[in-house]
């Protein structure tokens, strides 16, 4: 695969709808789960009414995210994962008191050798992806690939489904505020007890990351009336086109140095989970 057609494929779009962005997530992806899931959702065609069927390979998928192509630990691990998010599900309520059991995948095939997928996008979330007229978000995979933490990439689509993407809003600031124990659920970053852990492990690690690689700004607030926190309040715009311009090269360099990172890594034996993007959270915290 050329550089040329990476860089185009990063900047497919990743369109969902609001609602299904804003719901609370149970299934609890890893940041490659999480890359599986966008790059499956920006290749999706428009127009398609059936069954929302894609290909790819697996080396197409690590040159793209950032890995090493040609290694056998990344074909392993992108095939776990494959398997991973197919056996995940999560409950939404789709009206008050009716409740509908999510999937992402319904059918997926890979063949040794060549390493071609082929997966099928669950019929539960068709509803959420194709043929979205209003309340929709859509942004280019690149912003989602370059996060490293997977609570980076849940915060930067929860925040982004509240910005308008046409040019007259950039640079306009919104705000929106969360109850602090509703943000940890749809962030699945329950695990943060203390507030600290929280903000310095989830909060300040986003804010840094997709200030610098996505195409939105985003700043946060703890409200305290009393001696806990109980909200947080984020400001967030989005970036002229010229910062965007800046951040989208970013980002790409972001995935190019993790794959030379990667091949370094590998030659040494000691390629770290956070390198490859798992983010899986580490106890004690």
């Amino acid at each position: 695969m050329s550089i040329k057609n990476t860089e185009e494929q990063r900047s497919y779009l990743v369109v969902q709808h609001n609602d299904f962005i804003r719901h609370p997530r149970t299934d609890k992806l890893t940041a490659r789960e999480s890359n599986i899931a966008y790059f499956l959702i920006s290749k999706l065609k428009k127009g398609d009414k059936d069954f929302m069927k894609v290909s790819f390979t697996v080396s197409e998928f690590c040159r793209v995210c950032g890995d090493d192509a040609l290694s056998g630990n990344n074909y392993r691990g992108v095939k776990d994962a494959l398997k991973s998010l197919a056996d995940k599900s999560a409950w939404a309520e789709v009206e008050k008191g009716r409740h509908r059991l999510i999937r992402w995948l319904d059918d997926i095939e890979i063949l040794d050798g060549s390493g071609m997928v082929t997966a099928i996008l669950s019929q539960t979330i068709k509803p959420y992806l194709l043929n979205l007229t209003e309340h929709f978000t859509q942004s280019e995979l690149r912003n989602y690939l370059a996060l490293k933490s997977v609570y980076s990439k849940r915060l930067y689509e929860l925040l982004r489904s509240y910005i308008h993407s046409k040019p007259e809003y950039a640079g306009r600031y919104i705000f929106t505020e969360f109850e602090i124990m509703d943000l940890k659920k749809r962030l699945n970053a329950e695990n943060y007890g203390r507030f600290k852990d929280f903000r310095v492990n989830v909060l300040e690690r986003a804010k840094r990351e997709i200030n610098a690689v996505s195409d939105m700004e985003m700043d946060f607030t703890p409200i305290k009336p009393g001696r806990m926190t109980t909200h947080i309040s984020f400001s967030i715009k989005l970036k002229n086109s010229t910062d965007r311009l800046t951040s989208s090269v970013q980002a790409d360099n972001t995935l190019d140095n993790k794959r030379r990172i990667s091949d370094m890594t590998y030659e040494q034996g000691t390629l770290s989970d956070d390198i490859l993007g798992t983010d899986k959270p580490k106890k004690g915290r």
